[in-house]
């Protein structure tokens, strides 16, 4: 993944990682709850599998 370079993991927020909390830098993508959303130019909904 890291040699990809179209995905990316989120940094960790170690000032706010506890011993039952963790805490990510916040991930720029599209929500899978909404699949209207990968109807945008240039993204290619087909990758993605259909149940």
């Amino acid at each position: 993944m890291a040699a990809d370079g179209y995905m990316t993991a989120p940094q960790i927020i170690w000032e706010g990682v506890g011993k039952t909390v963790l805490t990510l830098e916040w991930a720029k993508g599209l929500p899978l709850s909404r699949p209207e959303a990968l109807q945008q130019p240039g993204i290619d909904p087909q990758p993605w599998p259909t149940t």
